[in-house]
Protein backbone atom coordinates (compact mmCIF):
# COMPACT_ATOMS: atom_id res chain seq x y z
CA UNK A 1 0.00 0.00 0.00
CA UNK A 2 1.54 3.65 -0.74
CA UNK A 3 1.67 5.74 1.62
CA UNK A 4 1.96 9.67 0.39
CA UNK A 5 4.15 11.85 2.34
CA UNK A 6 6.86 14.46 1.99
CA UNK A 7 10.17 13.08 1.27
CA UNK A 8 13.08 15.34 2.94
CA UNK A 9 16.40 14.82 1.52
CA UNK A 10 19.31 15.04 2.88
CA UNK A 11 22.61 15.94 0.77
CA UNK A 12 26.29 14.35 2.75
CA UNK A 13 29.43 15.13 0.70
CA UNK A 14 31.12 12.07 1.99
CA UNK A 15 28.49 10.16 -0.20
CA UNK A 16 29.78 9.13 -3.79
CA UNK A 17 27.14 8.53 -6.76
CA UNK A 18 27.55 6.26 -10.14
CA UNK A 19 25.25 7.58 -12.83
CA UNK A 20 22.23 4.89 -13.60
CA UNK A 21 20.77 4.04 -17.00
CA UNK A 22 19.63 4.94 -19.31
CA UNK A 23 17.69 1.47 -18.28
CA UNK A 24 14.03 -0.07 -18.40
CA UNK A 25 13.13 -1.95 -15.14
CA UNK A 26 10.90 -4.14 -14.64
CA UNK A 27 8.87 -4.94 -11.16
CA UNK A 28 11.18 -8.11 -10.84
CA UNK A 29 14.09 -6.03 -11.68
CA UNK A 30 13.35 -3.55 -8.64
CA UNK A 31 12.66 -6.20 -6.31
CA UNK A 32 16.13 -7.87 -6.86
CA UNK A 33 17.53 -4.56 -5.91
CA UNK A 34 15.91 -4.46 -2.65
CA UNK A 35 16.36 -8.15 -1.96
CA UNK A 36 20.11 -7.23 -2.45
CA UNK A 37 19.87 -4.24 -0.20
CA UNK A 38 17.84 -6.08 2.16
CA UNK A 39 20.80 -8.86 2.30
CA UNK A 40 23.24 -6.41 2.84
CA UNK A 41 21.09 -4.55 5.83
CA UNK A 42 21.41 -8.62 7.50
CA UNK A 43 24.80 -8.69 6.53
CA UNK A 44 25.66 -5.31 8.31
CA UNK A 45 23.82 -6.26 11.40
CA UNK A 46 25.19 -9.45 11.64
CA UNK A 47 28.92 -8.20 11.40
CA UNK A 48 27.94 -5.53 14.12
CA UNK A 49 26.60 -8.38 16.11
CA UNK A 50 23.15 -6.27 16.64
CA UNK A 51 20.66 -8.99 14.95
CA UNK A 52 17.85 -6.88 16.32
CA UNK A 53 18.57 -3.50 14.53
CA UNK A 54 18.36 -4.91 10.52
CA UNK A 55 17.70 -1.37 8.90
CA UNK A 56 14.61 -1.65 6.62
CA UNK A 57 14.55 -1.01 3.03
CA UNK A 58 12.83 2.05 2.26
CA UNK A 59 10.59 2.59 -0.99
CA UNK A 60 9.35 5.62 -1.99
CA UNK A 61 7.44 6.82 -5.39
CA UNK A 62 7.23 10.30 -5.53
CA UNK A 63 6.35 11.34 -2.27
CA UNK A 64 4.62 8.42 -1.36
CA UNK A 65 5.88 5.22 0.68
CA UNK A 66 5.92 1.60 -0.41
CA UNK A 67 5.56 -1.34 1.96
CA UNK A 68 7.15 -3.58 -0.88
CA UNK A 69 8.02 -3.42 -4.74
CA UNK A 70 4.49 -4.50 -5.40
CA UNK A 71 2.68 -1.38 -4.37
CA UNK A 72 4.49 0.14 -7.26
CA UNK A 73 1.66 -1.37 -9.09
CA UNK A 74 -0.80 1.57 -7.27
CA UNK A 75 1.63 4.05 -7.93
CA UNK A 76 0.71 7.36 -10.32
CA UNK A 77 2.85 7.71 -13.83
CA UNK A 78 3.94 10.66 -12.03
CA UNK A 79 5.31 9.01 -8.99
CA UNK A 80 7.20 6.33 -10.92
CA UNK A 81 9.50 9.10 -12.50
CA UNK A 82 10.76 8.91 -9.06
CA UNK A 83 11.25 5.48 -7.66
CA UNK A 84 13.99 5.59 -4.87
CA UNK A 85 15.19 2.19 -2.69
CA UNK A 86 16.99 3.49 0.04
CA UNK A 87 19.26 1.53 3.06
CA UNK A 88 20.26 3.33 6.20
CA UNK A 89 23.00 1.14 7.49
CA UNK A 90 24.74 0.80 5.45
CA UNK A 91 23.88 4.12 3.35
CA UNK A 92 23.02 2.71 0.27
CA UNK A 93 20.49 4.75 -2.02
CA UNK A 94 19.46 3.84 -5.32
CA UNK A 95 17.59 6.70 -7.26
CA UNK A 96 15.61 5.34 -10.40
CA UNK A 97 14.65 8.41 -11.79
CA UNK A 98 13.92 9.78 -14.90
CA UNK A 99 16.23 12.69 -15.03
CA UNK A 100 19.77 12.09 -13.07
CA UNK A 101 19.38 8.45 -12.22
CA UNK A 102 21.91 7.23 -9.49
CA UNK A 103 23.29 4.80 -6.80
CA UNK A 104 25.04 6.49 -3.72
CA UNK A 105 27.16 5.10 -1.14
CA UNK A 106 29.54 6.40 1.80
CA UNK A 107 32.98 7.03 0.57
CA UNK A 108 34.14 5.26 3.84
CA UNK A 109 32.18 2.07 4.14
CA UNK A 110 33.64 -0.53 1.65
CA UNK A 111 30.56 -3.01 1.73
CA UNK A 112 28.21 0.43 0.89
CA UNK A 113 30.09 1.31 -2.01
CA UNK A 114 30.37 -2.58 -3.40
CA UNK A 115 26.51 -2.69 -2.83
CA UNK A 116 26.57 0.42 -4.59
CA UNK A 117 28.45 -0.57 -7.69
CA UNK A 118 26.51 -4.22 -7.80
CA UNK A 119 23.39 -2.19 -8.65
CA UNK A 120 25.11 0.02 -11.07
CA UNK A 121 26.08 -3.27 -12.91
CA UNK A 122 22.72 -4.48 -13.07
CA UNK A 123 20.65 -1.88 -13.68
CA UNK A 124 22.93 -0.74 -16.60
CA UNK A 125 23.04 -3.70 -17.98
CA UNK A 126 19.60 -3.38 -18.39
CA UNK A 127 20.36 -0.56 -21.21
CA UNK A 128 17.44 0.34 -22.96
CA UNK A 129 16.69 3.86 -24.83
CA UNK A 130 13.41 3.59 -23.75
CA UNK A 131 14.64 4.98 -20.61
CA UNK A 132 15.70 8.33 -22.60
CA UNK A 133 12.20 10.40 -22.30
CA UNK A 134 12.69 13.49 -23.95
CA UNK A 135 9.02 15.17 -22.71
CA UNK A 136 8.77 14.41 -18.83
CA UNK A 137 5.98 16.74 -18.83
CA UNK A 138 3.89 19.59 -21.08
CA UNK A 139 6.52 22.06 -19.64
CA UNK A 140 9.29 19.95 -21.14
CA UNK A 141 7.56 20.22 -24.52
CA UNK A 142 6.74 24.24 -23.94
CA UNK A 143 10.15 25.05 -23.33
CA UNK A 144 11.71 22.95 -26.63
CA UNK A 145 9.02 24.92 -29.04
CA UNK A 146 9.41 27.91 -27.22
CA UNK A 147 13.49 27.43 -28.24
CA UNK A 148 12.75 26.80 -32.06
CA UNK A 149 10.06 28.80 -32.26
CA UNK A 150 12.63 32.06 -30.99
CA UNK A 151 15.36 30.85 -33.42
CA UNK A 152 13.41 30.27 -36.07
CA UNK A 153 11.81 33.98 -35.61
CA UNK A 154 15.28 35.38 -35.48
CA UNK A 155 16.49 33.52 -38.50
CA UNK A 156 12.72 34.81 -40.67
CA UNK A 157 13.80 38.47 -39.27
CA UNK A 158 17.14 38.34 -40.82
CA UNK A 159 15.55 36.25 -44.15
CA UNK A 160 12.93 38.86 -44.58
CA UNK A 161 15.42 41.94 -43.89
CA UNK A 162 18.38 40.69 -46.16
CA UNK A 163 15.17 39.89 -48.71
CA UNK A 164 15.48 36.25 -49.32
CA UNK A 165 13.50 34.54 -51.72
CA UNK A 166 10.56 32.11 -49.96
CA UNK A 167 10.99 33.18 -46.05
CA UNK A 168 8.60 31.45 -44.82
CA UNK A 169 9.57 27.85 -46.30
CA UNK A 170 13.26 29.31 -44.45
CA UNK A 171 11.03 29.85 -41.31
CA UNK A 172 9.20 26.55 -41.30
CA UNK A 173 12.48 24.76 -41.96
CA UNK A 174 14.55 25.94 -39.79
CA UNK A 175 11.63 25.86 -37.00
CA UNK A 176 11.62 21.96 -37.67
CA UNK A 177 15.44 21.71 -37.66
CA UNK A 178 15.61 24.20 -34.36
CA UNK A 179 13.15 21.54 -32.58
CA UNK A 180 14.79 17.93 -33.50
CA UNK A 181 18.22 19.58 -32.23
CA UNK A 182 16.88 21.08 -29.23
CA UNK A 183 15.26 17.20 -28.71
CA UNK A 184 18.74 15.51 -29.31
CA UNK A 185 20.50 17.68 -27.06
CA UNK A 186 18.11 17.18 -24.44
CA UNK A 187 18.03 13.22 -24.93
CA UNK A 188 22.18 13.54 -24.82
CA UNK A 189 21.76 15.23 -21.91
CA UNK A 190 19.73 12.76 -20.12
CA UNK A 191 21.68 9.56 -21.22
CA UNK A 192 24.72 11.20 -20.05
CA UNK A 193 23.11 11.90 -16.84
CA UNK A 194 21.45 8.89 -15.99
CA UNK A 195 17.92 7.85 -16.73
CA UNK A 196 15.61 5.08 -15.87
CA UNK A 197 12.34 3.93 -16.83
CA UNK A 198 10.39 1.73 -14.22
CA UNK A 199 7.52 -0.17 -15.16
CA UNK A 200 5.02 -1.64 -12.93
CA UNK A 201 4.40 -4.88 -14.07
CA UNK A 202 7.18 -8.43 -14.31
CA UNK A 203 8.80 -8.75 -17.26
CA UNK A 204 7.18 -12.11 -17.69
CA UNK A 205 3.32 -10.75 -17.26
CA UNK A 206 4.56 -7.88 -19.98
CA UNK A 207 5.45 -10.25 -22.69
CA UNK A 208 1.95 -12.28 -21.93
CA UNK A 209 0.47 -9.34 -22.81
CA UNK A 210 2.25 -8.66 -25.25
CA UNK A 211 1.93 -12.22 -27.13
CA UNK A 212 -2.02 -12.25 -26.27
CA UNK A 213 -2.28 -9.04 -27.94
CA UNK A 214 -0.18 -9.80 -30.82
CA UNK A 215 -2.43 -13.15 -31.44
CA UNK A 216 -5.71 -10.87 -31.05
CA UNK A 217 -4.20 -8.74 -33.68
CA UNK A 218 -3.30 -11.77 -36.17
CA UNK A 219 -6.79 -13.68 -35.11
CA UNK A 220 -8.70 -9.80 -36.16
CA UNK A 221 -6.56 -9.79 -38.98
CA UNK A 222 -7.54 -12.87 -40.52
CA UNK A 223 -11.02 -12.56 -40.03
CA UNK A 224 -11.14 -9.40 -41.76
CA UNK A 225 -9.32 -11.20 -44.78
CA UNK A 226 -11.69 -14.36 -44.75
CA UNK A 227 -14.40 -11.64 -44.38
CA UNK A 228 -13.09 -9.89 -47.13
CA UNK A 229 -12.77 -12.91 -49.61
CA UNK A 230 -16.17 -14.08 -49.05
CA UNK A 231 -17.72 -11.00 -49.86
CA UNK A 232 -15.72 -10.88 -52.51
CA UNK A 233 -16.90 -14.05 -53.76
CA UNK A 234 -20.34 -13.74 -52.64
CA UNK A 235 -20.14 -10.12 -55.16
CA UNK A 236 -18.70 -12.43 -57.76
CA UNK A 237 -21.57 -14.96 -57.77
CA UNK A 238 -24.20 -12.38 -57.32
CA UNK A 239 -23.05 -10.75 -60.40
CA UNK A 240 -22.89 -13.65 -62.29
CA UNK A 241 -25.99 -14.50 -61.78
CA UNK A 242 -27.53 -10.69 -62.74
CA UNK A 243 -26.22 -11.62 -65.94
CA UNK A 244 -27.83 -14.86 -66.49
Amino acid sequence: MLNRMIEIKNDDPGLIRHRLGPSKLYLDDVRLICNTLKIASEARARDDGEFDKVAPVVITAGKATADSPEDLCDAWPKELQTVKIALGRPVVSVELYRRSAGVTAQSSDIEGKAVALSVRDYVNSKRSLAGVKIFKSPGDAFLITLIAVACSAIIGAISYFSNASRPWLIISGSAVGWFALASLIRSLFLYLTGTTKVVPRARNEIRRLTSETRKQLLVALAGAIVGALIAGIAGLWAGGAIIH
